[in-house]
């Protein structure tokens, strides 16, 4: 699944980017967004909220897992934006 940076704040960005090296090996920078391998945890959402991740995010992987029972999800620039999630200024 791949979607746009828009539906992460900034402060979720942050908090990613310091989850990025070996220690969480299923959190990736691609250098322009993000890669969170959800299968790597057998409870992702509640590992989000540990991180600290903001709840519009928790709810739009939540969504994605139940509805097209993602393993990964893709925060790209360019991905389009989703309708009926929210959307982040950067």
């Amino acid at each position: 699944m791949t979607c746009s940076t828009a539906h992460i704040s900034p402060d979720d960005g942050d908090i990613l980017s310091q989850y990025v090296s070996e220690k969480f090996p299923w959190v990736f920078d691609t250098g322009y967004g993000y890669i969170l391998m959800l299968r790597e945890y057998r409870y992702p959402l509640l590992k989000l909220k540990e991180m600290g991740i903001s709840k519009p995010v928790r709810k739009l992987v939540f969504r994605m897992q139940k509805q097209h029972d993602i393993g990964m999800i893709c925060f790209d620039p360019d991905a389009v934006r989703l309708d009926g999630y929210d959307v982040f200024e950067w």
